[in-house]
């Protein structure tokens, strides 16, 4: 079943309004080869469309979607944003105090380059109620000019790495209601650059920032900086495997410590260099402790059922991924691993992963489609002997030609949040897109 919107029946359609039924949107109008077994059916605020079950013939580009409550448990699913500007989420977690979903992201206007930007912080209870909203500011009342990175500490506190309008990067904490308690500045050092892409939290509301610092003609190297709770730098380290390195995630051991997943490699044009992934496990200070390497690039992880991790990575290249989770002990010595998806399409840099109260793994992300305009959203359940539970796929996420596709996932219990950018507009002059939220229930 198929839902068309031609010239005849109406000039602008709003995606969610039609919420039942798959949705689609033009570019310009959809002619029809054969029509059969037709009828009009008139929807909600006087839309009307025409439901066919014979072959749409597209005369030009247009958007359409698999209905995401097809997804196994789902709840519900809500659009974040408003239509001034374009919304983008950056990072999401499930608060330890009330179990509200927290996100932050950025807002831009695409349609006015010289638009500010600013990044935003949203709290959503377990109904999908939107509670509350905010814009950060810094000491001047200005806007910062993008958030890389959001957690929450034990207490309820948000920790962000942000980037001001001059390109400073900082660490801004804020309580649970949204008022800043500080903003720290990193120091960074005459012709490097850094760029962080975690904030891991530590035990006593210590934590550690992690990505890579590079200098403007050269390689990269892995980059680890711990502060204490009240945002003074302990120490700073980099890791140098001389080739191209960086951490891309983390999490805090019992005793202190962390563990990290990191990527060194000679990166071509498009990430189709080689690379391997190296998961290292730190102590407190910062000294390796233990570490184990293989082939892939990317990795994001999640703790195993006996204690250990499993890394969901790209064993091959940025432009023809292969998905595959890797278990690891606790003393990271490599155990099983199974494929998740292979595909020729452009891919985000790591799908998103989260176990579930069985011990399966859901694992989110997501294809490139048409001209890299339309994403295919595909979310599967997996057993730790690779058998597929379920699996679901959508064309239902959409985002700016020349950006890439971005997917988040995150989970507290049994329940599982599904972010990403949606459009919600075509027109001549452009695109305006929403951060699009799915929750739904895995036991």
């Amino acid at each position: 079943m198929y839902v068309l919107v031609s010239r005849a029946f109406m000039l602008e359609l709003l995606v969610d309004q039609v919420e039942h039924l798959p949705m689609m949107m033009t570019k310009e109008m959809i002619a029809v080869n054969a029509v059969h077994n037709s009828k009009e059916v008139s929807m909600k605020q006087g839309i009307t469309v025409l439901i066919l079950s014979a072959t749409i013939l597209c005369l030009n580009g247009f958007i359409f979607a698999s209905p995401i409550k097809e997804i196994p448990g789902f709840v519900w699913k809500r659009d974040l944003g408003n239509d001034k500007f374009d919304y983008e989420s950056k990072a999401a977690a499930v608060s330890p105090t009330n179990g509200d979903l927290i996100i932050t992201g950025q807002s831009v206007d695409y349609r006015n380059a010289q638009a500010p930007r600013n990044i935003y912080v949203w709290w959503v209870n377990g109904q999908g109620k939107t509670t509350k909203a905010i814009t950060l500011k810094d000491s001047n009342g200005q806007g910062y000019f993008d958030v890389a990175a959001m957690s929450l500490l034990s207490s309820g506190e948000i920790l962000l790495a942000a980037e001001t309008q001059t390109h400073q990067k900082v660490i801004i904490k804020i309580d649970q209601d949204g008022k800043p308690l500080f903003t720290v500045p990193i120091a960074v050092a005459k012709d490097f650059e850094i760029l962080l892409c975690r904030i891991v939290p530590l035990i006593d509301n210590k934590f550690i920032v992690i990505g890579y610092s590079t200098k403007s003609k050269g390689g990269a190297d892995g980059l680890i900086i711990k502060f204490d709770s009240l945002g003074h730098v302990l120490w700073r380290k980099t890791v140098s495997r001389s080739k191209i390195d960086w951490f891309w995630d983390g999490m805090a051991t019992s005793d202190g410590g962390f563990t990290l997943v990191g990527n060194s490699g000679n990166y071509e044009s498009g990430f189709v260099g080689s690379c391997n992934v190296w998961v290292t496990k730190f102590d407190g200070t910062g000294n390796a402790q233990s570490e184990t390497v293989f082939p892939g690039r990317f990795g994001r992880m999640t703790t195993s059922q006996e204690g250990g991790y499993v890394i969901a990575y790209d064993k091959d290249t940025y432009i023809n991924p292969d998905i595959r989770l890797q278990a690891l002990s606790p003393a990271l010595q490599q155990k099983w691993g199974v494929h998740v998806l292979t595909t020729n399409k452009d891919f985000p840099r790591a799908p998103r992963m989260a176990r579930t109260p069985a011990n399966d793994f859901i694992v989110v992300g997501g294809k490139g489609g048409k001209e890299r305009i339309i994403g295919i959203l595909w979310i599967k359940r997996i057993k730790s002997n690779g058998e597929v539970s379920w699996e679901f796929s959508a064309d239902d996420s959409v985002k700016d030609s020349t950006t890439a596709l971005e997917y988040d996932l995150v989970s507290s219990n049994e329940t599982f949040y599904v972010l990403y950018p949606n459009l919600i507009e075509v027109r001549s002059g452009g695109t305006r897109q929403k951060v699009r939220v799915i929750k739904f229930i895995q036991k």
